[in-house]
This record gives C-alpha cells, sequence and structure tokens, in this order.
C-alpha cells in the first residue's frame, strides 16, 4: 500500500524533497551535528515517505513468547516466524552486537507486525524498551536503493539512529523524523535486521 505521511500538516519548513546542493558521493552518517531548522526533520521525512510502500511495524518488546500470546488475540496475528538475530548494527557511530535479540515476524493485512525482544546492547529497540516501555517504537517502509534514500534524508536534515549491516552499504536504516517514532528504510530485497 502506498504511503502519504501525516507530517505535512506539522512540517516548519517548506515542502518540496531535499535542498539542490545535495553533496555528491556516499552520504556522511555520522558527523558532527549541524543546526537544523525546527522541523526539517518532518519535512525531509514527509518529502522522504512520500509514495513509499509500507512493510512493518516494529513493537519493542520485554518478552517475546508473552508478547506473541498478546498480539495473537490483539491483532489477529496467528502464525509467527521467530529467530535470533546475529550480527552487527551501527548506532550513532558506534558497532552493536545483535547477539541475544529475538524477533517473531507475523502477517498483518498487506504488511507484517514484527516484535523486538532486545539484548543488552544500545539499540534502537532497546532504548524505545528502556524509555518508554513496550509498544511500537518504528514504522518500516521499502525502498529500491536505501543508501539514495538516506542521502536524501541526511541532505534534509533528518537524524539517522542505526543502520546495518553494513554502515557502507545498508540494507536497513532506522531514521527520526522528530515523531517520537522511528522510520524505518528497508531494502526491498534484504532480509530483516533490527
Amino acid at each position: 500500500m502506498k504511503t502519504r505521511s501525516a507530517f505535512t500538516s506539522h512540517a516548519c519548513v517548506p515542502r518540496g524533497g531535499p535542498p539542490a546542493e545535495v553533496p555528491s558521493g556516499p552520504p556522511r552518517v555520522f558527523g558532527p551535528p549541524v543546526p537544523i531548522p525546527v522541523g526539517a526533520g518532518r519535512a525531509a521525512m514527509d518529502a522522504l515517505l512520500a509514495g513509499l510502500t509500507f512493510h512493518r511495524f516494529d513493537i519493542a518488546v520485554a518478552d517475546l513468547e508473552a508478547a506473541r500470546e498478546f498480539y495473537t488475540v490483539a491483532l489477529g496475528v496467528e502464525v509467527w516466524q521467530s529467530r535470533a538475530l546475529a550480527g552487527t548494527v551501527w548506532r550513532r557511530g558506534q558497532a552493536v552486537p545483535l547477539a541475544g535479540t529475538l524477533v517473531a515476524e507475523g502477517t498483518l493485512g498487506s504488511g507484517f507486525v514484527r516484535l523486538v525482544e532486545p539484548a543488552a546492547g544500545h539499540t534502537v529497540a532497546r532504548e524505545a524498551l528502556e524509555r518508554r516501555g513496550e509498544g511500537l517504537f518504528a514504522i518500516g517502509y521499502q525502498v529500491d536503493d536505501p543508501v539514495t534514500a538516506l542521502g536524501a534524508a541526511l541532505a534534509a536534515g533528518t537524524a539517522v539512529e542505526q543502520l546495518g549491516p553494513d554502515p557502507v552499504h545498508p540494507a536497513e536504516i532506522y531514521l527520526d523524523g522528530g515523531s517520537g517514532l522511528l522510520f524505518g528504510l528497508l531494502h526491498r530485497d534484504a532480509s530483516a535486521l533490527v
């Protein structure tokens, strides 16, 4: 299903996508902070989300088995695919191992819901669980080229929270659009990470 961003009415800067002076080359993800006008992240997310395909909701949970039981009833998800994650993601410039993180994915309409029981590492799921408790922390959208989408988001001032598995060619990117929820850019052909 195609989406239209809900941020249109909340953006404090004009719409129209990234500025014309987008630098060439690979995007610089974790650099020194640059002053960004208030609302720039929302405008960037609005431009970026226009026309993307919804893929999944990510929900941070403390106990995967208990959450599966709850969401089977609450959302009507009857079949779950569970697995343990491995590898590394990059969070604010630091490598964070995923070992010990458990996930369960279930079909919800034309998309998915993914329950994430994070390990002790400082991932976006762990931070969401510690700060706000169990619940929705990200909405994921499929993209054909995550690096291009990341470059456009960075040029417009959107903060990158986490990416992986490779910081140069990520298959999954979590962005902070300023709404309290993270937005995931997920490579259309890659298997999911956290």
